[in-house]
């Protein structure tokens, strides 16, 4: 960047839209009690369901891990990809996935708050080039994170940087399944990863919105 200006660079992370939220305990979560995922270990994909999600591959996971009885993916969120999830889910009888409708703003953060692991996807077109925002809101919910996405992304060195969870390329499926058995099982990983995600949202608030709209005034002046 240097070699194209002599001004002074500001970097500015980018930040939660759950800025100084506490993290909702599954005991007292709504969304818990209200579609059943009480004593359930729960495997969280939030967002669209497009072509670029890979949403497939965490299918392919769950279908290896069908038997382990408490364990349940919930598939959360809409796009031209649902009907096709769906039909799969169907046609392989996967009983350990649950396809869930978009959730309304106000009722966000509490469903983020359900997972035990959150599932990020990235395709390998856009890994070099995204973060997607959902990431930071998952810091603000105290949630360990599985990346499914290249391993020099941004978003793999972020889960890796923050220590709140791990990073595989989506080729990886036994990989995943490991990991989630070693989550499920150990209380203490699951503490560590989720106090990791935590810490990392303080890095990650509304004040990084006001200071880039600071710095945005000060250039027009």
């Amino acid at each position: 960047i240097l070699k194209y200006t002599n001004k002074k660079i500001h970097i500015i992370s980018n930040w939660t839209a759950f800025s100084g939220f506490t993290p909702i305990p599954k005991e007292k979560n709504r969304i818990v009690n209200r579609e059943g995922l009480n004593n359930k270990f729960i495997v969280q994909y939030s967002g669209n369901i497009g072509s670029t999600h890979n949403v497939e591959t965490i299918l392919e996971v769950a279908e290896l891990l069908c038997n382990v009885r408490d364990i349940e993916f919930n598939i959360i969120g809409r796009g031209d990809r649902t009907k096709k999830i769906r039909e799969i889910i169907n046609s392989k009888n996967l009983k350990n996935c649950k396809l869930l409708p978009f959730m309304k703003d106000e009722e966000l953060y509490e469903s983020l708050c359900c997972a035990d692991l959150a599932v990020v996807t990235l395709d390998e077109r856009t890994a070099d080039v995204s973060v997607p925002s959902k990431i930071y809101n998952l810091m603000a919910a105290g949630v360990p994170v599985m990346a499914v996405t290249g391993a020099n992304s941004a978003v793999a060195a972020i889960v890796t940087a923050n220590d709140m969870g791990r990073s595989f390329e989506k080729k990886n499926i036994t990989g995943m399944r490991d990991f989630i058995l070693e989550l499920k099982n150990s209380s203490d990983l699951r503490t560590r990863l989720a106090t990791g995600s935590f810490k990392a949202s303080k890095n990650h608030t509304k004040f990084n919105a006001k200071e880039y709209l600071r710095i945005y005034e000060e250039a027009g002046q």
